[in-house]
């Protein structure tokens, strides 16, 4: 039992909880981002992504006076479920841009939904474990004997 739960613990770090923070655009910003573009930009057409585009996240690759250039690993869209993409890169006029957040790990949700992961894989290993019911062999002479 203990290897089960020290492998559900180690394995759930693996997948964290992510949230978005605000910050100022600047040619030094790195990292996860996620654009969330102005509601005339839908019209537009960005590249490989088309158009219809409410959110672009992905790798930030460059920021200038005019634009942002990203690797994109996902596409919002305003009347379709979100799209994935494999790092295409599209360059984004700043004008088109209504918010800039980066993706950052929420370690109290992460912590959270591990600790509930190994209560729910221990409470299963229990019930599964002592919920039997042991049989009780009977003493005396055998029927090949």
């Amino acid at each position: 039992m203990r290897t089960a739960t020290a492998l559900v613990a180690g394995s759930s770090f693996f997948v964290a909880c992510y949230a978005y923070t605000p910050i100022p655009v600047t040619p030094t910003t790195t990292g996860d981002v996620r654009l969330t573009l102005t509601a005339p930009s839908y019209t537009e057409s960005f590249g490989p992504l088309g158009a219809q585009v409410r959110a672009v996240e992905g790798q930030l690759r460059s920021v200038d006076d005019s634009s942002v250039t990203i690797s994109v690993t996902d596409v919002a869209r305003t009347s379709d479920d979100d799209e994935r993409f494999h790092g295409e890169s599209v360059t984004i006029p700043r004008q088109n841009i209504a918010a800039f957040d980066r993706r950052r790990t929420d370690v109290g949700r992460s912590l959270a939904l591990t600790g509930l992961v190994v209560a729910g894989a221990i409470w299963i290993a229990a019930s599964l474990g002592h919920g039997s019911v042991n049989q009780v062999r009977q003493k005396g002479s055998s029927t090949g004997q």
